[in-house]
């Protein structure tokens, strides 16, 4: 029926003019048989025309049928496999996230323990300064109270360590103030080695910055400064872009210094002294890029290492 429906417009069109054919031969007064015979290839010819159409609209309707079931199949079975996929992302999902907590939780024991460790660790420090204080020798009371330093410095860079992550406070900083307070914090060890200090700042020296992590940053690198310079000056430049500290101490091998920023790294002269832990480079290129200052170290085996950073001058969007 609907095939009949789709050709109806086809056959009516084909029934008019072979009306209007038959009415015309019959005007001019043709013979009934010849009319006979153009009625009967005509409606043979709308018949075929109607057959060819049927064929060919059945096979349609087939071909159809089959993509229809087909497709359904498909999608059955598409649905089946995305039930499958979902239940294992969410398996996933599950394990992730109890990992996460468990990960959350072990961090959490861990930092707390390592607070309390520093806060016991305290205590003793503190007695050791004060016994030392008692001494009579004032040689030995030099060295204790060096090898205090260290201890206090060591504690605080594992403290860092833990907090590397977070706690920073990005502000507008005079650079030379930074740097002058982490100079205080090493002036004791300068005056014990009788190493000479160099410094020299531009006024207008306005960063912006986290001033307690670049006070860090410039400490770890006053301290490589003074623990591989022997005897002579330490040279601590601050200008508007740029701050650097130079020493004049054994310098660093030309193979390590593509490496010496490597977590753990203590390179020809660490290896030999077996002193060096190979973090303190490591904090400060974290920090550095926690904080978007660019740095580079220059250095001759034996003739002194230079470290330039170039802190940002004004605020960065991204932070």
């Amino acid at each position: 029926m609907k095939l009949l429906h789709d050709l109806s417009g086809s056959v009516c069109l084909l029934l008019t003019m072979v009306i209007v054919q038959v009415i015309c031969l019959w005007t001019f007064e043709i013979d009934k048989e010849i009319i006979e015979y153009i009625l009967f290839m005509e409606i043979s010819m709308l018949l075929c025309y109607i057959g060819i159409a049927w064929v060919k609209r059945r096979a349609e309707i087939k071909q159809l049928q089959e993509c229809n079931h087909v497709s359904f199949l498909e999608r059955k079975a598409l649905t089946a496999k995305d039930k499958e996929i979902q239940r294992i992302i969410k398996e996933l999902e599950e394990e992730y996230y109890s990992q996460k907590q468990s990960y959350q939780k072990e961090k959490k024991e861990r930092e707390q323990y390592f607070q309390l460790w520093i806060h016991q660790i305290k205590t003793p420090i503190f007695a050791m300064h004060m016994l030392n204080e008692h001494m009579q020798d004032e040689k030995r009371k030099k060295q204790i109270r060096a090898e205090l330093f260290k201890i206090e410095r060591y504690t605080q860079m594992a403290l860092s360590y833990q907090r590397i992550d977070d706690d920073y406070i990005m502000e507008k900083c005079c650079l030379h103030t930074i740097v002058q307070e982490a100079l205080r914090t090493y002036s004791t060890l300068f005056i014990e080695k009788g190493l000479c200090l160099d410094f020299s700042y531009d006024e207008d020296d306005e960063i912006y910055t986290d001033r307690k992590w670049l006070c860090f940053v410039i400490e770890q690198l006053l301290d490589n400064a003074i623990k591989y310079t022997q005897h002579g000056t330490i040279h601590v430049r601050c200008s508007k872009d740029e701050v650097s500290i130079e020493d004049e101490g054994c310098g660093i091998a030309s193979e390590d210094i593509v490496l010496i920023k490597q977590k753990g790294y203590t390179g020809k002269l660490g290896r030999e002294k077996k002193q060096a832990t190979g973090m303190g480079l490591y904090f400060v290129k974290e920090i550095c890029e926690r904080l978007h200052i660019k740095w580079q170290i220059s250095s001759q085996w034996q003739h002194g290492t230079k470290v330039s950073l170039y802190p940002v001058k004004e605020r960065l969007m991204d932070r």
